[in-house]
């Protein structure tokens, strides 16, 4: 309850008491922004990762939140994107608080997912060449080995394209 008192010359002062309701406005303030890239690993066998962070905005009213990513990972939406997937690389990460007060706040970080999962190479088993008749030399098929990543489509170092495919090895010769 707040008085009010109105005085003027003709006598007629008097005090008021009325009550005030306040619709005061406060603008987004970020409590909580992660203040140094978010580093995690590739999820098993995956070229990406499940990323959680905590990002926290006050104003009055509560701000609503949405947000974008750029870079290795793109999108947007409502809410913060924590528990989010991530692709292998960086991308930026801004977060954007409004409410009905003319000013929004943003909240701008990098989550970066490496991959440290090593390729796998499994290699054929062993060939025997045997000479042809009457030549040092003999012909053979050889596989490829089976490799695989799992972020870069790789492909073998071998080059089996039927056009100067041949090995040369060392030949102990007689005994």
């Amino acid at each position: 309850t707040a008085t009010l008192t109105i005085e003027n010359n003709d006598s007629d002062e008097g005090t008021y008491n009325f009550d005030l309701q306040g619709n005061g406005t406060g603008c987004p303030v970020f409590t909580d922004c992660p203040t140094s890239p978010i580093t995690v690993n590739t999820s098993n066998g995956q070229c990406s990762a499940l990323v959680n962070y905590s990002v926290t905005a006050t104003g009055t009213p509560a701000p609503d939140m949405s947000y974008t990513f750029s870079g290795a990972t793109t999108g947007g939406g409502s809410g913060t994107g924590s528990g989010s997937t991530f692709n292998q690389g960086n991308t930026l990460v801004t977060v954007t608080a409004s409410n009905t007060c003319e000013q929004e706040a943003t909240c701008s970080f990098t989550v970066t997912v490496s991959d440290n999962e090593p390729p796998t190479i499994t290699c054929q088993p062993p060939v025997t060449i045997n000479a042809s008749a009457g030549l040092c030399t003999g012909t053979t098929s050889l596989l490829p080995p089976t490799v695989s990543d799992n972020c870069l489509g790789i492909d073998n170092a071998l080059s089996f394209d039927g056009s100067n495919d041949w090995v040369s090895t060392p030949v102990t010769l007689g005994s």
